[in-house]
């Protein structure tokens, strides 16, 4: 059975960011940055300071299976564009 949990574990998320973020930056070098331990952990600390932001860990046979971080974006809206509401997952 694979278990769901939200975690503020810094580490832990590091750990696990490590192996998907040198696949995209095999992958796609021109956008993304290979993987450096101290600016993802940098990053997700930041990240997760906000209340709204969320972070959550698969457990599958008391085993973390991955990770997923979901950060809302809320625009207001302006004369030019209507407010929107989008989740970055």
């Amino acid at each position: 059975m694979t278990e769901i949990h939200e975690t503020k574990d810094i580490t832990l998320l590091t750990e696990l960011a490590a192996d998907v973020q040198e696949l995209h930056h095999q992958m796609y070098p021109e956008l993304f940055h290979p993987f450096d331990a101290p600016n993802v952990a940098a990053f997700l600390k930041t990240i997760l300071e906000n209340p709204e932001n969320r972070a959550y860990i698969a457990v599958h046979e008391n085993e973390v299976a991955g990770y997923m971080l979901l950060i809302p974006i809320r625009f207001p809206g302006n004369a030019f564009r209507k407010a929107s509401n989008t989740l970055l997952i």
